[in-house]
């Protein structure tokens, strides 16, 4: 075992992150399906988890549980157990399924198990499977799956010209006589390096940013910028960046105010980086409100950085020399390493309401935020053209936001707006499917042939370069002509693709497109919904007398946990020619559904299945969410959120047009405020983000933070907006660090995305 070292007791100190919190869970979740936790121990470790505040807490929360799961310590002289040579003829079984043993191989080394005594003649039989307890992944046999992605990759980067034809066939050939890890992992390490367009455009962008900064002359930025353009490898793009120094408002640069004396005094732009990072901390997870609004009026107010220095320690480490830009390969590590985990941040610990001149229901407006730097339009995307095209929902990276419209999909850059890619849908069709969430740069979505109501065809994309993974056709039914719906029809639960089907849930490696799993309905009934989230699928299947079941499934093998039942109204049968969908699982964890019995109503259900609280949403002073049900676009977004256990929805009082918002318990159903916002136009994000505004150009707004406690407003922020810019109708609400991005579904009259952050 590594010994521990001062740096790991430092980096054990600083506050977790969500994303942190979320990868502990994970951890946790596997050792359960692996039965190395029983379900009190999974219970009591995951609210642990969720209540950590150090990235040292969470480390022992999972410090038991191995990275390589279901592996037995084995001896050498000793006599084989029983049940360890069971283990390695699955083991062979395994292997020989997935392409790493020939059938005479594993023929061979079956009969030589038979006779095997020590587990020195067990390791032999099982070199190059993987399974066996200390077995080098270098060593390991190629799997057929495994080989294929890399003559993909090598695909790719001839496409992107990234390799030439003569090194594609080269490389082809290396891949394919490639028997063991250690030589495929040396062919994909050599691409890895190699500089692709989009990372030289961002180098390019970044010479230019040094360039307007005055940290290169005119002759400099020149040959810089073109030996950019030229360059081949990773490492000739980081020795171009790399005495470049971190631009205001980095991370890097954050960084940089820990290593200042302490008697420094402090530049406006110091205490408003220090802000800006203590907002990253927030959105990360790592700081709730009340934390962030103590900090960062202490923030503003420090003279010295000394007296910075105790507001951001806990946070982020001290800068090791001078800060600079990410390398290459920091930035991808497709094949080793996998694609990171797209994390999109929203605010936690509140809701984000826009406003443009109106009060807050009290009498009048809270005082703006002391300090804090005026919003306007950082860019914004041109109109949508053809004029009657329709936007069906959108997604976001750590890079992109990406929109669906029913012809195609574009990819903005977060920074500058400037189109990354495009993905066309075929002539003649419409897109109309999406998955609600995205999973380390693969988002999933469907299309179908125009003028009718079927979605048949299913597209695994990779996000980072908009071309499909795979393509896969849904089989066609009778009864779906002209009553297929779209919403929720496909859904990512990690590496796992669901997708209803006409008389069955289907589940998919999302990467390599080979059937997990499939589970039939019953006769009289039909799939009717399939959302996701983690490793969970909530699969809802609607049934000819009006019944439905609510099934939570593990993903990965699609075992039930457990199953509810539902109610569904007279003209929710489970298919809907228009394609609308009005019993909609809001949220997967907590569950939450907006069911269509009853007259509408929210159902929240806890980690048994068990309905904790019913919230009608015919109330007898208030009407719920009235115009929200159904949605019909691809990738439905609600005017209704959950955050912390609590549902937040649009609310109105009888006969009233004016919209408020109202908070209520999931535990309980009580309700726990209602606070009036004037003109609400929507709820966007994951984490409960609202926009409210009073008239279709925002010509003047604020931006105000209220507390999901009691719905009270703690904060407001100017925000500056050209006439042009309009932000009207139905639109998705991402944030992204000090950033506010708008996809809007009508792009015709707005624009399609506009984002806004602080002004320079």
């Amino acid at each position: 075992m590594r010994a521990v070292t001062d740096e790991d007791r430092r980096h054990d100190k600083l506050r977790a992150s969500g994303a942190e919190r979320q990868r502990a869970a994970e951890v946790l979740a596997t050792a359960l399906r692996e039965g190395r936790l029983d379900a009190q121990e999974y219970d009591n470790r995951s609210r642990a988890v969720r209540e950590a505040k150090s990235v040292g807490e969470l480390n022992q929360l999972v410090a038991d549980l191995p990275s390589q799961l279901g592996v037995r310590e084995w001896v050498a002289h000793l006599r084989i157990r029983q049940a360890d040579r069971d283990q390695v003829a699955r083991w062979l079984g395994d292997a020989q399924g997935e392409g790493r043993l020939t059938e005479a191989e594993h023929e061979r080394r079956l009969t030589d198990l038979a006779s095997a005594v020590t587990y020195t003649d067990l390791m032999k039989l099982a070199d190059g499977v993987p399974g066996p307890p200390d077995a080098p992944r270098d060593a390991l046999l190629v799997s057929d799956l495994d080989r294929q992605a890399v003559l993909d990759g090598l695909a790719a980067a001839l496409a992107d010209g990234m390799i030439t034809a003569d090194e594609h066939r080269d490389l082809r050939a290396s891949a394919r006589r490639a028997k063991r890890y250690r030589q495929l992992d040396a062919l994909a390490i050599d691409l890895d390096a190699r500089a692709d367009p989009a990372e030289r455009a961002r180098a390019v962008r970044r010479l230019d940013q040094a360039h307007a900064d005055g940290q290169l002359d005119a002759a400099e930025h020149a040959k810089r910028i073109g030996a950019a353009r030229a360059a081949t490898r990773d490492a000739e793009l980081d020795d171009l960046l790399a005495d470049l120094t971190a631009t205001a408002g980095s991370r890097a640069a954050a960084g940089s105010l820990l290593s200042l004396n302490r008697r420094h005094r402090l530049a406006d732009a110091e205490r408003e980086q220090a802000a800006q990072e203590l907002r990253h901390a927030l959105d990360d997870g790592r700081l709730t409100l009340d934390e962030y609004d103590e900090r960062v009026q202490k923030a503003y107010a420090a003279g010295t950085a000394g007296e910075l220095r105790p507001l951001l320690k806990d946070l982020l480490a001290p800068a090791a020399g001078k800060p600079s830009a990410p390398t290459a390969g920091q930035r991808k590590s497709w094949w080793i390493a996998g694609a990171t985990t797209a994390a999109i941040i929203a605010v936690v610990a509140g809701i984000i309401v826009y406003r443009s001149g109106e009060g807050d229901g009290s009498g009048g407006a809270p005082a703006v935020t002391g300090g804090a730097p005026e919003l306007g339009v950082v860019w914004s995307a041109p109109l949508d053209r053809p004029s009657d095209v329709e936007g069906e929902g959108s997604w976001i990276t750590d890079r992109t936001v990406i929109r669906a419209r029913t012809d195609r999909m574009t990819a903005y850059d977060l920074a500058d707006g400037h189109v990354v890619w495009t993905f066309p849908v075929p002539a003649d069709h419409k897109l109309c499917g999406m998955s609600r969430t995205i999973d380390r740069n693969l988002g999933l979505i469907a299309y179908g042939p125009e003028g009718r109501y079927y979605c048949p065809t299913v597209a695994a994309l990779d996000l980072g370069t908009g071309r499909p993974l795979w393509q896969r056709q849904r089989p066609e039914a009778a009864e779906f002509n002209n009553t297929y719906f779209y919403a929720d029809e496909i859904a990512l639960a990690g590496d796992v693709a669901v997708l209803r089907e006409a008389h069955a849930f289907l589940a998919v490696d999302a990467r390599a497109n080979t059937q997990r799993w499939r589970l039939p309905v019953a006769k009289g009934c039909r799939p009717y919904s399939v959302t996701a989230s983690g490793a969970v699928a909530a699969l809802l299947t609607a049934c000819d007398d009006r019944s439905a079941q609510l099934a939570l499934v593990d993903a990965a093998s699609g075992r039930e946990q457990w199953r509810a039942p539902l109610r569904l109204s007279p003209d929710d049968k489970g298919q809907n020619a228009s394609g609308r969908k009005p019993t909609v699982v809001l949220s997967v964890d907590p569950m939450v559904v907006r069911t269509s019995d009853e007259n509408g109503a929210f159902i929240s259900f806890d980690s048994q299945g068990k309905r904790r609280a019913t919230i009608p949403q015919n109330q007898p002073d208030l009407d719920l969410a009235r115009d929200e049900f159904p949605s019909w676009t691809a990738r439905p977004g609600y005017q209704t959120t959950v955050v912390d256990d609590v549902l937040i929805v649009p609310a109105n009082k009888p006969g009233q047009t004016d919209t408020g918002l109202a908070g209520f318990s999931l535990a309980d159903g009580r309700r726990l405020w209602v606070t009036d916002v004037a003109s609400l136009a929507g709820i966007g994000g994951a984490a409960g983000t609202v926009l409210a505004t009073s008239k279709p150009i925002l010509a003047e707004a604020e931006l105000r933070t209220l507390s999901i406690q009691d719905g009270a407003v703690t904060s407001t922020r100017k925000i500056g907006m050209p006439d042009e810019i309009g932000l009207s109708g139905d639109f998705d609400l991402w944030n992204v660090g000090d950033r506010y991005i708008f996809a809007n579904y009508a792009g015709t009259q707005s624009p399609p995305v506009t984002v806004i952050g602080p002004r320079p």
